[in-house]
């Protein structure tokens, strides 16, 4: 081959000396030859060269496209290839777009089925377990031991190391037997057994925490038959509502902090799989006390309180926050008495908002500050026609040292009403939380949140506010424990999988996941000898889904050139795009990597500005977002190319459907234009089966590869 490029040089050479000294003949033949003087006949000696000159740059040419044509034939192949067509019966045809999106639908909504079911499992489970479990706390504070993926060693070493004041009980904590596995990223696992991840502000030697971890043992049994009947499955687990949280396969945990003298404060109660599954979707308003009783250490406990609500927050919540005192004004006023979506920018908003809050003065207007919220929460519970559905999830949740009144006619208003002289009865919930350890009128505080289907709570120090914030997850997901049938799958925008760490990985592509999670219901209230008579969560059950995987469904082959496959999430945001790049400049995940809206992407022709989308790509989003099947074609687009430094106007076509019981939408795009075929070849694996011929022998050596993007 190489000699043959050496002779392909030297024909180059020659020819370019043919050309330059050939130049004369060039402007001869373009421009003619010069006039004859006083109309006489000339002749030029140059013709007869020119002539012979042209013979012999004609006879290179020719030898050289020859060389090049074999040349070309002998690297592709072409001839081979072509006999290898009709060898296997090789048939051109045409692409359908809409029966392709059908059937990579049909795929990947399979392959979510199966996480769904596995994750069934795992929710029925734990629900027989705990039901029939007693707890002998005796036995367990003496001879119990567990799998614990911080203070467990592997090889002498444990991923935290335990308190001075905790060392006598190091004895609960069995040592791990770990191995690499490639499916799980290279990370030690052991897929025998699961261990248990406990926060730091969770002890768990207390006794309803120890008994959750010693009954979620028997989780194992189930986690290891979904591995063994999906192979394909990654991390599954099971999160208590202790804030205990079971996960498989066991593995020390992976410490992500920067300083390791930092408490660990990973809590899967305030993982967005966690509180979606539980809560659903919810309107929230929070009213900050921002009189002058609230100054000093009370104002430093109710911006943290604060903080720790907004923490359990997701990307289908809406909220908004006021401070009240003598006027109601919002923390953020451009947002102008409205409910903002709880996406991590809108969050990190308020929480710079709250941070430079100025000293409270003044007295509190409690009556002003409800009646103000339940008028923002009564326009969005109109709009959505709350009173028709019984679906909206309403709260007003109260931050304050005391009250100072009675505020029976706001609830008689707006929530305690029949309809008549303009009260309504609107059952949104009241979650109140007394900051102090003076507190008066304690008996006030407790009724608003009892008789409005809340929950009061009492923080005394910094200490208590992250339990205590947590607990009005379990009062919201009350209704849902109670119809004690339905046990709804819950999904999750994408996340950055807990063990990827974007600076040190040599992964091609980020680690995004999704997650799937179901509610897990305590059924023993029901038990007539139950000293539990409340019903209450029992956890959430779970298990991650790489984004990869759905990719690899998307059949990029049949795609063709320039085409591309991407998932939307229910609320516009990108899951899947060739054009999201979660990995900032400086090799870190953007902040709002999970919430990059489709629009953001995908840039029609029509679009003249930034961030004002035209009418075509807001239909296209719009369709998508209500889980719709349709087609788009012949849509103007700038397409970017040579790492975007060039861009021109093609035209593509637009399919996407729903993936079934899921609410994110694929979609697939290809070009208008061209790329309306593939060639088609008959089942050659079966083929090659019935023929008794060993189809791996095919990829012995290193003469192949396989497309990075398949």
């Amino acid at each position: 081959m190489f000699g043959t490029c050496e002779k392909l040089m030297t024909h180059f050479a020659v020819i370019l000396t043919a050309f330059l000294a050939s130049q004369p003949l060039l402007l001869l033949l373009i421009c003619g030859p010069p006039a004859a003087p006083h109309g006489g006949i000339s002749y030029s000696p140059m013709l007869a060269h020119a002539s012979a000159a042209d013979e012999a740059v004609g006879k290179w040419a020719t030898q050289f496209g020859d060389e090049l044509y074999l040349l070309a034939q002998k690297i592709t192949k072409s001839q081979q290839i072509k006999e290898k067509y009709k060898e296997y019966n090789a048939r051109v045809e045409l692409k359908n777009g809409t029966e392709l999106i059908r059937s990579i639908t049909a795929n990947v909504g399979k392959m979510l089925a199966r996480k769904m079911d596995a994750v069934r499992c795992i929710q029925e489970k734990a629900e027989i377990v705990n039901e029939n479990f007693e707890f002998n706390q005796t036995y367990a504070e003496t001879n119990f031991t567990y799998y614990s993926s911080k203070y467990s060693t592997f090889n002498g070493n444990s991923s935290e190391q335990l308190e001075e004041n905790e060392e006598e009980y190091a004895y609960m904590y069995r040592e791990m037997q770990l191995n690499p596995d490639t499916h799980f990223y290279n990370i030690s696992v052991d897929t025998e057994h699961s261990s248990v991840h406990v926060p730091s502000n969770v002890w768990d030697r207390r006794p309803n925490v120890l008994k959750t971890i010693q009954w979620s043992e028997q989780l194992d049994e189930v986690f290891r038959q979904n591995y063994q009947s999906d192979p394909a499955l990654s991390w599954q687990y099971f999160g208590s509502d202790t804030g205990i949280l079971r996960h498989y396969p066991a593995s020390q945990w992976t410490d992500t902090r920067i300083n390791k003298q930092d408490a660990d404060t990973y809590d899967c109660r305030k993982r967005s799989w966690y509180i979606e599954t539980a809560t659903c979707s919810k309107d929230i308003v929070i009213l900050l006390d921002h009189s002058g009783s609230m100054t000093g250490h009370r104002h430093h406990v109710a911006k943290f309180t604060i903080r720790s609500i907004l923490d359990t927050f997701s990307n289908n919540d809406f909220f908004t926050i006021f401070k009240y005192s003598e006027n109601v004004t919002g923390i953020v006023p451009c947002f102008n008495d409205a409910l903002v979506q709880a996406t991590p920018e809108n969050i990190e908003t308020f929480n710079s908002a709250i941070a430079d809050l100025p000293d409270p003065s003044n007295y509190a207007n409690l009556t002003q500050a409800y009646d103000h919220a339940f008028k923002i929460l009564r326009n969005y519970y109109v709009n959505r026609r709350c009173n028709e559905t019984s679906t909206c999830n309403q709260a007003i949740m109260l931050v304050t040292d005391g009250v100072a009144g009675n505020t029976t006619e706001i609830f008689e208003r707006y929530n305690w009403g029949n309809g008549e002289n303009g009260t309504s009865r609107m059952n949104v919930r009241i979650f109140t939380y007394l900051l102090g350890k003076e507190v008066t009128k304690v008996r006030e505080i407790q009724w608003m949140a009892c008789l409005n289907r809340g929950y009061y709570s009492h923080v005394q120090t910094l200490d208590e506010v992250h339990e205590e914030v947590l607990k009005y997850v379990d009062v919201i997901a009350t209704p849902l424990v109670l119809q004690n049938e339905q046990h709804p799958p819950t999904w999750t925008h994408a996340f950055t999988d807990k063990t990827y760490d974007p600076l040190n990985s040599t992964e091609r592509r980020p680690r995004l996941m999704i997650a799937v999670g179901v509610p897990a219901f305590d059924r023993s209230y029901r038990h007539e000898n139950s000293t539990n008579r409340r019903a209450r969560l029992l956890g959430v059950a779970g298990t991650d889904v790489p984004v990869e995987d759905i990719d690899k469904l998307t059949l990029p082959y049949k795609l063709g050139v320039n085409g591309y496959s991407f998932v939307v999430s229910n609320n516009g945001y990108v899951l899947l795009h060739p054009d999201l790049r979660p990995i900032g400049s400086n090799g870190k995940m953007n902040p709002n990597y999970n919430s990059i809206d489709f629009t953001e992407v995908e840039h029609l022709f029509e679009d003249t500005k930034p961030r004002e989308p035209g009418d075509s790509i807001l239909n296209i989003r719009r369709s998508m977002v209500h889980n719709e099947a349709k087609e788009f074609k012949d849509i103007s687009v700038k397409f970017h190319y040579d790492r975007m430094r060039r861009v021109s106007e093609e035209k593509q076509d637009y399919f996407f459907a729903p993936l079934p019981n899921t609410p994110f939408t694929l979609g697939i795009v290809m070009p208008s234009d061209y790329g309306k075929t593939w060639i088609k070849v008959g089942d050659e694996v079966d083929k090659n089966k019935h023929m008794k011929v060993n189809i791996s022998e095919f990829f012995i050596g290193e003469n192949w590869k396989v497309h990075p993007d398949w």
